[in-house]
């Protein structure tokens, strides 16, 4: 009997290796591949209409409910397709030693989504204060996404560029105040 234990104990095999950081990469820029078109999507019907919202109040032409609920809906859209994307990354595998940089990346996607979520709620509820602040930490959480999934190699989550605002466009600010004014 002892010999029998001893000869398994000589004799397993080895157990099987952990996921590589390349293999992590791979999955994880197949994720994106497949998901980040929907959020570069709604990240530039956004900016779209949001620039349309900004060109209207430099005009003076009073706000449009129609814009600010469409606005509303692309934010939302993107909110909810980075929790879709959150999900997908949490469920591969990861490698031990990056653990902590990957839970980074998955937190920092999780912070857009709930900023951005925060924002479409703001616009619905005619917020101005609140859209301001909420669009403000969404952006700096996309920048902040957008430099930690390029730290891992994660080239596939980090496409989108928003399109340049027309001339005398600045920031967001203010920006549905006025609405159905």
């Amino acid at each position: 009997m002892v010999s029998i234990v001893g000869l398994y104990l000589v004799f397993k095999p080895p157990p099987p290796p952990g996921t590589s950081m390349a293999e992590w990469q791979d999955h994880a820029n197949s994720v994106c591949e497949q998901f980040y078109p929907s959020i570069e999507t709604n990240l530039s019907a956004a900016q779209m209409t949001l620039n349309r919202m900004k060109a209207d109040r430099l005009t003076g032409k009073a706000g449009d409910f129609a814009r600010a609920d469409a606005l509303a809906g692309n934010i939302e859209g993107v909110a909810n397709s980075y929790r879709n994307l959150m999900g997908h990354l949490r469920d591969i595998k990861r490698p031990e030693k990056e653990g902590k940089q990957i839970e980074d990346v998955l937190d920092a996607g999780s912070d857009v989504a709930a900023n951005m979520a925060s924002a479409a709620r703001s616009i619905k509820a005619r917020d101005t204060q609140g859209t301001d602040l909420a669009l403000a930490s969404g952006t700096t959480s996309l920048g902040i996404f957008k430099d930690k999934v390029g730290g891992l190699g994660i080239n596939q989550c980090q496409g989108y560029k928003p399109p340049p605002a027309p001339p005398g466009l600045g920031e967001h600010s203010g920006i549905i105040r006025g609405v159905g004014a």
